[in-house]
């Protein structure tokens, strides 16, 4: 990470306490525990080691491929990666009744490179932007189903996590929620992956039986059973 961007994730605590602010929706915080259980991933709650972002995308009403997925950027020692997971999701998951999630994981590298992509990244300030709940006159924009974006932060001190229901309802009416879809805009760009996105423009119908990718490498995860 250039000097810059380092300096955003050390001012994000300052201290050497470690802080946790998460997203007050009690149905994503079942939501995410309920995936990290089924898709034997690393609970971010305590914190990475370095750095790690992962950005959730979900429909009330999904049942298939398409409608959930999960993008992850993570600095290790090796520098980044990325991996996009297209989400195979039961019915019962959304309810968080069931382990019932598998998925297909896509290697990603980004089409300027990662520092660059990185750098535009934090100029949206997904490190700190807050959860839709903290912006005044967010209870006009309640919306019972929808697509959803929960995004988690991670750090040695820090975990946060804050979530936004169907932010191109209200997008131009907080900077904050602006700034989500340009996230979300700037990853389709990045790794070529528009297809499998939510619709955050009405004028676009999107194609989720179709799939572009820069690197081809597959690998399944298979769901943990109910007594493991």
């Amino acid at each position: 990470m250039n000097d810059p961007n380092a300096e955003l994730v050390r001012l994000l605590n300052p201290s050497e306490k470690f802080v946790k602010n998460i997203t007050p929706d009690p149905g994503t915080v079942k939501f995410l525990k309920t995936a990290e259980n089924s898709l034997g991933l690393d609970s971010l709650s305590a914190g990475f080691d370095s750095l790690q972002i992962r950005v959730w995308n979900g429909c009330a009403s999904a049942n298939r491929s398409g409608n959930y997925w999960l993008i992850a950027f993570i600095l290790d020692k090796d520098g980044w990666k990325g991996e996009f997971s297209d989400l195979f999701v039961e019915q019962s998951v959304i309810s968080c009744i069931h382990d019932s999630l598998s998925r297909k994981i896509f290697k990603l590298q980004p089409n300027s490179g990662w520092d660059n992509f990185i750098t535009k990244l934090f100029r949206l300030q997904v490190l700190s932007l807050p959860d839709f709940s903290k912006i005044r006159g967010h209870e006009e924009f309640v919306v019972a189903d929808g697509c959803g974006i929960t995004i988690e932060i991670a750090t040695k001190r820090v975990y946060r996590s804050y979530g936004y229901e169907t932010p191109d309802l209200y997008a131009d009416k907080y900077e904050e929620v602006e700034n989500v879809i340009k996230i979300i805009r700037l990853i389709e760009d990045e790794f070529q992956i528009r297809n499998k996105m939510p619709v955050y423009d009405k004028s676009k119908k999107v194609n989720s039986d179709s799939i572009t990718m820069k690197e081809v490498r597959i690998e399944e995860i298979k769901p943990k059973a109910n007594n493991e």
